[in-house]
């Protein structure tokens, strides 16, 4: 019985041993957790002020750049003013510059269908003028030389009828733009030739027409005038030897 109290008695002693041993422990812990704190702070105080501190500087260097900001803002709202009073001063004259133009040239327009009009006014008065002189001025017409059967008119354009119906024939272009007529005895010949056959000094017996300013058209007698083909006088001249 004895032994049994004193082996109950050891361990109630180690128990209290353990005890202590525990307290002291979890009082060691709370100090460190203390002293870990504590350093975390002055770490995080450290840090918080080192933002600060950049926060400040940035914050200073706004406080310097913040008014050249607004200096260049009112400088471009100066410039923007400038621009908007010489628009208002250019755009009008632009718009009256455009204005006179377009006036210029309406009249300039204007003009010229003016000059048109009075320009085939003048035409019409010639040309009821020339249709008077043709009427006042008697046709007188003449027996064709090439061909006994028609008559040519003395006035220029220069026309050819039937001596005995008096229809008057229709000249016709051929493909060099020679105006032609079909005779019944001749056939066919140009207006060129006819003239030149009724009216045109022909002493060396020459073929061949032309119209001295190059038009086909033109069969005034002053503009005709008779030539020889040269390879045609050649073979002539070989025949006569």
């Amino acid at each position: 019985m004895s032994e049994q109290v004193s082996e109950l008695e050891k361990t109630v002693q180690g128990f209290q041993t353990k005890s202590r041993f525990s307290r002291l422990t979890f009082a060691d812990q709370m100090a460190n957790l203390k002293e870990e704190i504590k350093i975390s702070l002055q770490i995080l105080k450290v840090d918080t002020q080192k933002e600060l501190l950049t926060l400040m500087e940035k914050v200073s260097h706004l406080e310097k750049v913040v008014p050249q900001l607004v200096q260049m803002v009112q400088m471009f709202y100066c410039d923007i003013d400038e621009i908007r009073e010489a628009l208002k001063i250019q755009i009008p004259n632009q718009v009256a510059i455009e204005e006179k133009k377009r006036k210029e040239m309406e009249e300039a327009m204007e003009e010229e269908e003016e000059e048109e009009i009075a320009q085939i006014a003048i035409t019409e008065e010639e040309e009821q003028e020339e249709e008077e002189e043709k009427r006042d001025i008697v046709e007188t017409w003449e027996e064709l030389k090439l061909d006994n059967t028609y008559e040519i008119s003395s006035n220029y354009p220069y026309r050819v009828r039937n001596k005995t119906t008096k229809k008057v024939l229709k000249p016709f272009l051929n493909n060099v733009g020679h105006y032609n007529l079909n005779l019944t005895k001749f056939g066919t010949a140009s207006m060129g030739k006819i003239v030149a056959s009724q009216w045109v000094q022909n002493p060396q017996k020459k073929t061949r027409v032309k119209h001295i300013d190059g038009n086909n058209k033109n069969n005034r007698v002053s503009n005709l005038e008779w030539y020889q083909n040269i390879l045609n006088t050649k073979q002539q001249h070989l025949t006569q030897i």
